[in-house]
């Protein structure tokens, strides 16, 4: 079984991958269930990692979301 930190890695590797995406796909990619990787985004988005396009629904990583990757 794997650690959160490792899910929180996987989520932050397959949004680094995909550069824009869904929550199910980056929930896909990661290995991650949906409403863990939903926890990991707001996370991320919290720290000024990610940012949230809610007119497409979309997560991407920010700048410095891809130096923390």
């Amino acid at each position: 079984m794997a650690h959160d930190s490792h899910e929180a890695f996987r989520v932050l590797h397959a949004l680094r991958i995909k550069g824009f995406a869904k929550v199910e796909m980056v929930a896909e990619l990661g290995g991650v269930h949906h409403d863990v990787t939903v926890g990991h985004l707001t996370d991320l988005q919290s720290r000024e990692l990610a940012m949230y396009r809610e007119a497409r629904a979309l997560w991407q990583l920010t700048a410095p979301g891809k130096d923390h990757h």
